[in-house]
């Protein structure tokens, strides 16, 4: 027990040595180069946090939760990861605590929003791509903060639509080879730079020739769509149309991502459907937000900037 006391305060001092302040000679600027927006937040709110502000972590401690949710076969594996990253990250904060009963662990969850949303370290099918707010400021200026989502990613590349780039026009506006009457009115956003005139449609519905994306996120099935309209079965809001589509060669995405182009995100199916209120940018936002931490902070700074930019 005295030799694992020695050897445990040997650690702390190695490890207070690590986390104290940088010599000036080392430190470096901000880098766009992080898949984190921790330095990013820093560097538009024009402060620096020091790794000393860090909390020293207990070999104690653990970051798994002593007891978790019960997957049932109807469940969204993305909405179960979101709690249990909610869950640790509440407990993290919390300390330890007495465990939950599956009781109330039920009734936590069946309370919990519709909307969330957390970091994943890498792109996949039904992700988010969250656009790095120091880049496309100058040149491809349609992906300026904006919130992709990825259709499809693979060994042969990977291609989403951007949820956020409204344009002026509607589905009418279009001459398309199949009449679509029902969704005439309905706003069409521009859903990338690649393709020629072809458009695609989302919803929440599991409809004939629909392909899932991710759990309750479909693609296509237009025909179906324009029969539960004419039947008043669905609403011509549940249905979000997109000229073009954005798209990444073999491995071009992951090598963006390492760049920090883009922060990659998981978020629930009601939040890839919303239109929310507001600017373009009002999604990226509010993802951002969802997913706490740095990413929220870095949302916070960003609005910050541009109040000032108006003044």
């Amino acid at each position: 027990q005295k030799k694992w006391k020695l050897q445990r305060e040997e650690y702390a001092e190695n490890d207070a040595e690590a986390t104290g302040p940088e010599p000036k000679s080392k430190r470096t600027r901000t880098s766009l180069t992080t898949n984190s927006p921790h330095k990013s937040a820093a560097a538009i709110s024009g402060r620096v946090r020091s790794t000393g502000d860090q909390p020293e972590s207990s070999p104690q401690t653990s970051s798994v939760p002593d007891s978790i949710p019960v997957l049932r076969p109807d469940t969204d594996w993305r909405e179960f990861r979101a709690r249990l990253v909610n869950r640790t990250s509440t407990d993290n904060l919390a300390g330890q605590s007495e465990p939950s009963s599956q009781s109330t662990l039920e009734s936590q969850l069946s309370q919990e929003s519709l909307h969330w949303a957390h970091s994943i370290p890498a792109p996949e099918k039904g992700c988010l791509l969250l656009a790095h707010p120091l880049v496309f400021q100058e040149r491809q200026k349609y992906f300026h903060q904006a919130a992709i989502l990825i259709l499809e990613h693979n060994e042969q590349g990977s291609y989403g639509l951007i949820l956020n780039q409204p344009s002026v026009h509607t589905l009418g506006d279009l001459s398309l080879t199949q009449p679509l009457d029902e969704f005439k009115d309905c706003p069409l956003y521009l859903g990338g730079d690649v393709g020629g005139g072809e458009v695609h449609m989302i919803h929440p519905y599991n409809l004939p020739r629909s392909v899932e994306v991710v759990k309750g996120v479909y693609l296509g099935g237009i025909e179906a769509a324009a029969k539960m309209v004419a039947k008043k079965e669905a609403d011509t809001k549940d249905f979000k149309w997109y000229a073009r589509y954005a798209g990444w060669g073999p491995k071009q995405l992951e090598r963006e991502c390492k760049a920090g182009v883009w922060f990659t995100a998981a978020a629930s199916a009601p939040l890839i459907l919303s239109r929310p209120e507001g600017s373009a940018s009002t999604l990226w936002h509010n993802v951002l937000s969802l997913m706490g931490g740095d990413y929220q902070e870095l949302s916070i700074n960003v609005r910050a900037q541009e109040e000032r930019w108006k003044k």
